[in-house]
């Protein structure tokens, strides 16, 4: 697979490229983030299935490497994808709190490309408002369980719509 990049525009959502240069010769597009392939595992049973792991990384306009600023914290990196056998398991993001001068690591849990739209964007807007480490990590966790809730009462009312149904064509 060759290498892709991505961009995030302002209402949070991701243009995807094969080259840089497409995204750059976009108006107003500042976040440009590579994707490389990191390492490919093959399974050792008889279909030798292969799956792949990625690498992503803040890029300049030039292509090279950066540190992306989000309030008071930069962004210094974003591990490898992880795994388990064939199961992506999590990356780690490195960030730089200048309030304190210190690091911490955020544990990204989403596999694939998606973690951008739903970890890597809400850390980087909960970053750049929130000046403070732990109360932004509480924001996020808060964010995630509200999220779980409503897909939670989305399919409970599904369900709950097909039970109705179910029961009105057993009275016929």
């Amino acid at each position: 697979m060759p290498t892709l990049y991505y961009s995030i525009l302002n209402n949070s959502e991701i243009i995807e490229r094969e080259t840089l240069q497409e995204l750059t010769d976009i108006k107003y597009l500042t976040i440009f983030i590579r994707k490389e392939l990191h390492h490919v595992y093959t399974s050792p049973d008889t279909y030798a299935n292969q799956y792949h792991f990625y690498k992503y990384t803040f890029v300049t306009k030039e292509n090279k490497k950066e540190e992306y600023k989000a309030g008071e914290f930069e962004i210094i990196d974003i591990s490898e994808e992880y795994n388990r056998y064939k199961d992506f398991s999590h990356r780690e993001i490195l960030i730089r709190d200048n309030t304190k001068n210190c690091f911490q690591k955020f544990k990204s849990i989403i596999g694939g490309s998606d973690f951008i739209i739903k970890e890597l964007v809400p850390l980087i807007q909960t970053l750049s408002i929130i000046p403070n480490w732990e109360m932004s990590q509480k924001i996020l966790q808060y964010d995630k369980i509200n999220s779980e809730l409503n897909d939670f009462t989305n399919k409970f009312k599904d369900l709950e719509s097909k039970y109705k149904i179910l029961l009105a064509q057993q009275k016929i």
